[in-house]
């Protein structure tokens, strides 16, 4: 075998592992973006689902009956924060 064609050979077969090997870097550099990149896509994505208007509040009388409606029993205290500013 000629220098040559041990060069066409092992061109070749550099050239036919390179075609097969593409598409996983590919994925792989597709995936490494996507997971970069996440905080800003789910930014986008849901961005209806991060920012929500608050609902009205209600009277802590009405919280207290719907709890212990859910777990069976009655709510024998509510305690406030000290700081109004802390709700």
């Amino acid at each position: 075998m000629r220098a040559a064609d041990l060069q066409r050979a092992v061109w070749r077969w550099h050239f036919v592992a390179g075609v097969l090997v593409l598409p996983f870097l590919l994925w792989l550099a597709v995936t490494g973006a996507l997971y970069l990149y996440k905080p800003e896509i789910e930014r986008l994505v849901y961005a209806d689902w991060i920012h929500v208007t608050p609902a009205a509040r209600l009277p802590v009388e009405t919280l207290a009956t719907r709890v212990g409606a859910a777990v069976g029993g009655q709510v024998t205290q509510v305690e406030k924060p000290a700081d109004p500013a802390a709700d």
